[in-house]
């Protein structure tokens, strides 16, 4: 049986569980970013890999909480691994942003976008799993390509005598 591995992109966002989503290759469904393995490269490394190149997102893994699952893709019945990755960073520029759009939603939003159970079952475990740890907001680092805006009031000067 054939592997797909990949990832389910994650970051909290107002005190909501929010994931990321990829249009598929044909451009017709929503996804999670996903590739097959590679020859000497490890599963976590491959969605890491294909998290970057396929939705432009960097962060932690955790590869303790992957969720196995089956996806019929063309109908072959492949075996699916997703790593839960907490994102880090958001890029503006990324490897297939020109074949892939991107798109930031809301947990429950994901899981009724997502077409493939397996895919839409691991966001529903990731979902229990944030719950139930009570995790904090991330907050992802702004694209190296897009200036930082400081936020608040500027800071004060102090003059030298």
């Amino acid at each position: 049986m054939s592997r797909r591995i990949g990832v389910v992109p994650w970051l909290i966002r107002d005190g909501k569980l929010h994931v990321v989503l990829v249009r598929s290759v044909d451009g017709d469904r929503w996804v999670l970013p996903k590739g097959k393995p590679k020859r000497g490269m490890p599963s976590r490394d491959l969605a890491a890999l294909e998290a970057w190149e396929e939705a432009g997102v960097r962060g932690r893994l955790h590869p303790k909480e992957a969720h196995e699952s089956r996806l019929v893709r063309q109908g072959e019945v492949l075996k699916l691994r997703l790593y839960p990755l907490e994102i880090s960073r958001l890029a503006n520029r990324w490897p297939e942003r020109r074949s892939r759009r991107r798109r930031v939603v809301r947990a429950a939003r994901a899981i009724a976008l997502l077409s493939d159970p397996g895919m839409a079952a691991a966001v529903k475990a990731l979902a229990r799993r944030v719950k139930r740890q009570g995790l904090r907001p991330s907050a992802p680092t702004v694209a190296p390509n897009r200036p930082r805006v400081p936020q608040g009031p500027p800071p004060q000067l102090q003059s030298v005598t």
